[in-house]
């Protein structure tokens, strides 16, 4: 191939894949792409099935490569969804547990005011489960801001923060939950 022929090849097959929706090309396809062309030139001028056979080769490499990018984006929005669940999960039963303890307690202060204390410090354990589940909302937001904008590794550490925060969201549900196992055992039975 000439100089001429050859650079005109090169901006027709950039040409084409923009119209394909392909804006950008990694340099390890260009560079075999251009050795290609070395390889080509120096064995003699390129038939127009060998040129054919590269086109079918790039598009399948650009076909590869968008399916890859594809799946990658379906994957992080699936790993979005169950974290979103999850903290909705944690929200709905430290919150839920909450509620339900301050039910009890406020009909426990109708009869029982002295017992009120004991159960207080359980409902108290609910309420920061469900703070602390809230604020592991705030957080994953911003570590995904964190992450877009350049900060990619605040925007990591603060995605472990998150999970770390989440799991701990668990944690003081059990952990309420024993707070309050515990002090239903100690309810005096004959009131």
């Amino acid at each position: 191939m000439k100089t001429v022929e050859t650079l005109t090849h090169i901006r027709t097959e950039v040409i084409d894949l923009l119209e394909k929706g392909q804006e950008q090309i990694s340099s390890s396809a260009l560079i075999q792409y251009l050795d290609n062309l070395i390889r080509m030139s120096v064995n003699g001028d390129v038939s127009a099935v060998e040129i054919e056979k590269y086109k079918a080769s790039l598009q399948k490499w650009i076909a590869d490569h968008r399916h890859n990018a594809e799946q990658d984006l379906e994957n992080f929005r699936s790993v979005i969804t169950m974290g979103q669940n999850a903290i909705r999960a944690s929200i709905l039963l430290n919150g839920g547990a909450s509620v339900a303890m301050l039910a009890f307690i406020a009909d426990l202060a109708k009869g029982h005011p002295a017992l009120v204390p004991d159960y207080a410090f359980c409902m108290a354990i609910f309420v920061f489960g469900a703070l602390l589940a809230t604020i592991v909302s705030g957080m994953t937001y911003l570590s995904q801001w964190l992450g877009a904008y350049g900060q990619r590794k605040w925007g990591f550490g603060l995605n472990i923060a998150c999970i770390a925060s989440g799991i701990a969201c668990y944690g003081v549900f059990t952990w309420g939950l024993y707070a309050t196992y515990s002090e239903f055992l100690l309810f005096p039975v004959a009131i």
